[in-house]
């Protein structure tokens, strides 16, 4: 065989190996799934999955100013959500809750190491549901926000020591 065909195959096999390791790393990291159906005659059907490790890299390319007040509002919720998500990641499969009347149906519930939420009204049926580290990933991206000063915050922990 050739040496530049042996070198070739090499690089192909690598190539073929990073591939694998990143679509696994992409697998193990789970999907973001949203489906909203609204039940009007011309209402919207509305269908999103797309890979849970995108969310960090999604969020990269949402302005600041878009996130400032949505954070300014959760940021003083974000050491008890760190807490609520990483205490969830510890338990089994559970429904966080379930409500029934005449005519909605909601229920949240705890799949793995996914949130679901299913929601079912006479409007529309709704379904989410996302992997638990994709809220950490959220959360990190809304600490490092600015705050009233204009300059990035980046931390470590969601503490408000210093402030």
């Amino acid at each position: 065989m050739p040496i530049g065909l042996g070198i070739l195959g090499s690089a192909g096999v690598l190539v073929l190996g990073g591939v694998v390791v990143a679509g696994a790393a992409v697998y193990q990291a789970g999907a973001v799934r949203v489906s909203v159906d609204e039940k009007s005659p011309d209402g919207h059907h509305i269908h999103l999955i797309a890979p849970a490790a995108a969310v960090p890299i999604g969020l990269r390319f949402v302005p600041d100013h878009a996130l400032r007040h949505a954070a300014s509002e959760v940021r003083p919720w974000l050491p008890a959500i760190e807490i609520a998500v990483t205490e969830l990641e510890k338990y089994r499969d559970f429904t966080l809750v379930e409500v029934d009347d005449a005519q909605d149906h909601v229920k949240i519930r705890k799949l793995g190491q996914t949130m679901v939420i299913d929601v079912d009204s006479a409007d529309a049926t709704v379904h989410v549901s996302f992997p638990l580290r994709s809220v950490m990933s959220a959360l990190h991206r809304i600490e490092a926000l600015p705050r009233n000063s204009g300059k990035a915050v980046v931390s470590d922990h969601f503490s408000d020591e210093g402030d």
